[in-house]
């Protein structure tokens, strides 16, 4: 199983930066043992005035899941915003922040950077013990200011037809978010397999047996909130992100 790197002392100062940005709930949750990973923690190491809502925390077990669940029920800086069948978010009063508490459980932070969309997303900091984890894959994508893609149900032929609709929207919210926010461009790889996602979508409308509605609207899987996939696909042009 290949390792994550753990970032050395050169990067104290990153580390410091997101303990601050971070403290309104790890003080809090001090006693439970969980991964921070996704936008937040990009957002705080590669831009200079950090831009985010939210911070998703991933936990080793069910056991560290239902602790945090606990504390911040009994906080009275939290309230529970919203469940879905991804997540249970809660807001805190003082900052108006969202914290994320991903219910699928990660063994190892190389098992948690892994399992993101994207390569560049392969960062993980440990509040317990105060790391900062990333790929050397993700690293020389930063490096070499890439968008590299890693891994989707979009590239499972048998995935079902709405749902695949529904991804491929938030999946081109996505790329244009990080290409715009980070100025990357995408790799020739991710190009070459973005066009075959394409081309997989445009014959999943041809062969589909009853066309679909002008707008059509999903539970989007990470906020449980309704989207309506057809709003982003509906002019979209492959040339415009590759």
């Amino acid at each position: 199983m290949p390792s994550l790197k753990l970032l050395d002392n050169c990067d104290f100062t990153t580390v410091e930066k997101i303990k601050k940005e971070t403290v309104f709930f790890t003080n809090l949750l001090s006693g439970v043992k969980y991964m921070i990973s996704g936008s937040s923690i990009l957002s705080i190491m590669y831009m200079n005035k950090p831009e985010y809502n939210d911070f998703d925390l991933y936990f080793y077990n069910k056991k560290h899941l239902k602790s945090a669940c606990n504390i911040l029920k009994k906080s009275k800086h939290f309230k529970l915003l919203y469940k879905s069948s991804y997540a249970s978010t809660y807001f805190c009063k003082k900052n108006e922040k969202q914290i994320q508490l991903v219910y699928q459980t990660k063994t190892t932070a190389w098992h948690l950077a892994n399992s993101h969309d994207f390569v560049n997303c392969a960062v993980v900091y440990t509040p317990h013990t105060g790391s900062l984890y990333v790929s050397q894959k993700a690293k020389r994508a930063w490096q070499t200011k890439k968008l590299v893609i890693n891994k989707s149900p979009l590239m499972n032929p048998n995935y079902p037809n709405l749902r695949f609709f529904n991804l491929y929207s938030i999946f081109i919210l996505r790329i244009r978010k990080y290409k715009a926010r980070y100025n990357l461009q995408l790799d020739s790889s991710s190009k070459a397999l973005l066009k075959k996602i394409h081309q997989d979508y445009q014959n999943r409308l041809k062969n589909l047996p009853i066309p679909i509605k002008s707008v059509a609207y999903l539970k989007c899987p990470y906020s449980g909130f309704e989207y309506a996939f057809k709003d982003v696909l509906n002019d979209f042009q492959l040339q415009d992100i590759l």
